[in-house]
């Protein structure tokens, strides 16, 4: 079967990667790279942050190199409202999210405030950014005892 250069592209376009969750369509566009990986993941560039209703406001950040390495991610305001960090390279329309770290219990669930993720959504770029002057903390709790 003989396919238009538009069709070539869309196929190119897009992939399926099998995680814990399932088989999930990825589209180039929604692609991440992150130039400098995660803190502790400096091997991996390659994210999709994935959105169930289900779980809102949690979403997922699955790496595409290593689907089975998956981060619960939150927008930080949902938690802590006035949270403002200072941070440089930021643009009006970057997007912040932060890693959640899931306890034993609904209470010990914690955000890490810390080292937030910023997402260049324009250029499909995104970069942990490490708070050195900062009050924030790296395990917030999400539900106050």
């Amino acid at each position: 079967m003989l396919r238009t250069e538009e069709q070539v592209e869309e196929i190119e376009s897009k992939q399926v990667i099998e995680c814990p969750f399932g088989k999930i369509d990825v589209e180039a566009k929604d692609i991440l790279f992150f130039p400098e990986g995660l803190y502790g993941y400096d091997q991996t560039h390659r994210y999709l942050v994935w959105e169930v209703k289900e779980y809102l406001p949690f979403r997922w950040l699955i790496c595409l190199e290593d689907p089975e390495l998956i981060f619960p991610v939150v927008d930080p305001r949902i938690v802590h409202p006035d949270y403002n960090p200072k941070i440089d390279s930021t643009e009006p329309e970057d997007e912040i999210l932060a890693i959640v770290t899931m306890g034993r219990t609904v209470e010990s669930v914690t955000v890490n405030l810390r080292a937030p993720i910023v997402i260049s959504r324009g250029q499909n770029r995104a970069k942990q950014v490490i708070l050195t002057d900062s009050h924030y903390p790296l395990r917030h709790r999400v539900l106050k005892s």
